[in-house]
């Protein structure tokens, strides 16, 4: 039974903070694991277990080790001093330990993406050791663990794969899911391994396994599903250009994995109209089909607050506007909550939305928000107001189906030629709203660009000592890690205009009013496969500055001119023309 009851754990957590030196390893420990998995989180008191943990460390066995280490990754506390404690007293003991310590530590150093490598290490010499001694759910804890921190220690998860195969059928539909992801996102190649948790998973689905759950579980189950298609949708790409080494090797991903991703839509979609059933009166895909047709609304980005750009009975397509906060997760300081805008919009719509009215209260399925775009950012947005068309767009997000078009202001000349940039991506959400780094230990990521203009700002011409040198570029992205254009163009030495976090440009603001970065276009299907654009105009604030700026040669003038013609009109991808390489110098 788990009961949370606050008046009495508030009166726990009071009694127990100044009595905390009474406590021996094992009560901290206990204290720690009830209280996160009532998730009460009295920081004080974590505060309190942490200092006296740290204290006692060398008294903790394994068990307690692990259940302290459990407790704040529930949290997502990444006390630093704490873990590395906890990592000292386990690498001293590990010898000692069981498979379940090893997979649950591993566990909770990955979730709060905590890479202590000696840790690590010594976790995959005793796993590889007693690798046969590992349950399902203990061999599918540690291949995600090293798999959530990027950390690809071949010869454990080659010793991974042969107990999972002999014991296949004790596999969860959500452990097939996990491995599956792990396995692909880290890059190992078995694909044998791959196609055989592929193949189980796609019967599961078949017969129904995903709908049968519970909802709280089917919904987590449906979200790794979903993130295996999406890292093996990566690794396929990977392998459709393998290396010559490999050239003569069987390539049977592809197949497999597209076969699993088509199991995994269907079976999402039904579990969507499966929750759209809890809401009488929401309307069937036959029924949304017959009915009316979109309505698009003034898709301007100068009408104030948010706003419907496109509406189907389903879907919209939103407009944000820069300070309107995507609450889907931990986005710093509330502000304006987009979830709220969203919650408004929908009610009153009659009883063939009473989904929508319910998923937009649903913080387990993101309260039907399927994009995000960073607070201070402006642009389109898609939220479903059904869960089969949430499901939909979701898997089509994994497949890289949805085209996200942006236009930004960069510091610097980007060179022209430059067409892609690609680095992986790591960010511990545990760590609150810092940035997100470039790191070997991260996710893949691409961002495809088109260098459109080279200007100037502040100066009366591009040749002017003190002009601030600037690029106009169009960016299409090729996944969607969080911040990802931002990190990106950093990386490359262009951060984007007005983006204090990843730059220190304080003086942007003299000239631009705040990060320049819009999100114009969005492409993608409704459920029945019919495929809709919505584009939004460059916002008044925005253009601007686009305006004032003293372009670098005829092409640059052309470029910011096209784009300021009709008001700040997007253009298409396809047809928007990088700038000529000759024009790299002026």
């Amino acid at each position: 039974m788990q009961c949370s009851h606050a008046p009495l754990l508030t009166a726990i957590s009071s009694a127990a903070i100044p009595t905390r030196c009474e406590f021996n390893a094992q009560g901290l420990a206990n204290m720690a694991w009830a209280m996160a998995k009532l998730r009460e989180s009295d920081e004080q008191l974590i505060a309190a277990i942490s200092s006296e943990a740290r204290a006692r460390i060398r008294n903790f066995k394994a068990q307690e080790l692990t259940t302290t280490a459990w407790s704040f990754a529930t949290w997502r506390c990444a006390d630093a001093p704490l873990l590395d404690a906890i990592a000292s007293q386990a690498l001293r003991s590990m010898p000692t330990w069981l498979p379940q310590d090893l997979a649950n530590t591993a566990w909770s150093f990955a979730t709060l993406r905590y890479q202590h490598q000696p840790l690590l290490d010594a976790i995959a010499c005793e796993a590889m050791i007693k690798i046969s001694e590992f349950k399902v759910q203990e061999l599918v804890h540690t291949a995600l663990a090293f798999a959530k921190v990027g950390v690809c220690h071949m010869p454990l998860m080659e010793a991974i794969s042969s107990p999972s195969l002999r014991q296949i059928s004790n596999f969860t539909l959500q452990g097939l899911a996990n491995t599956a992801w792990a396995f692909a996102a880290l890059d190992v190649g078995d694909t044998p391994f791959l196609n055989v948790l592929a193949s189980c998973a796609v019967q599961r689905l078949k017969n129904d396994e995903l709908i049968s759950l519970r909802r709280p579980e089917a919904t987590v189950c449906a979200g790794s599903l979903l993130g295996a298609v999406g890292a093996l949708r990566l690794a396929r790409r990977a392998e459709e250009v393998p290396s010559a080494a490999l050239a003569a090797e069987p390539r049977l991903l592809g197949a497999t994995q597209r076969g699993f991703s088509e199991a995994v839509r269907g079976a999402v979609e039904a579990l969507g109209r499966h929750f759209d059933a809890d809401f009488p009166g929401t309307l069937t895909m036959q029924q949304l089909q017959a009915g009316r047709q979109p309505t698009c609304a003034d898709s301007a980005s100068d009408l104030g607050g948010p706003h419907v750009v496109l509406e189907f009975p389903d879907i919209l397509v939103l407009y944000k506007p820069p300070a309107w906060q995507v609450d889907t997760q931990d986005v710093g300081p509330i502000g304006h909550r987009l979830s709220e805008f969203l919650q408004a919009a929908v009610v009153g719509a009659g009883p063939s939305r009473a989904a929508a009215r319910g998923l937009s209260r649903d913080r387990s399925h993101a309260f039907g928000l399927v994009t995000r775009l960073d607070t201070p950012s402006s642009g389109l947005l898609l939220a479903a107001t059904t869960y089969e068309a949430y499901y939909s767009l979701r898997w089509q997000f994994a497949e890289d189906t949805v085209e996200r078009d942006y236009v930004c202001l960069l510091h610097g000349w980007m060179d022209p030629s430059v067409s892609h940039l690609s680095a992986d991506i790591g960010y511990a959400r545990a760590q609150g709203t810092v940035p997100t780094q470039i790191s070997d230990g991260g996710r893949r990521a691409t961002t495809f660009v088109k260098v459109l203009a080279h200007g100037a700002a502040d100066a009366s011409s591009s040749s002017d000592a003190g002009a601030r040198l600037v690029s106009f570029v169009a960016v299409r992205i090729g996944t969607g890690r969080r911040h990802q254009i931002r990190a990106h163009v950093a990386h490359a030495g262009h951060p984007v205009v007005g983006d204090t976090k990843y730059s220190d440009e304080r003086q942007d603001f003299d000239w631009c009013p705040r990060n320049f970065l819009h999100r114009y276009h969005l492409a993608f299907q409704r459920v029945d496969g019919s495929r809709f654009h919505a584009a939004a105009s460059l916002p008044l604030d925005l253009t601007r500055v686009l305006a004032a700026l003293a372009p670098c040669g005829p092409a640059s003038a052309r470029a910011l001119q096209e784009w300021l013609a009709s008001g700040g009109s997007p253009r298409s991808w396809d047809e928007l023309e990088p700038l000529p390489s000759s024009s790299a110098d002026c």
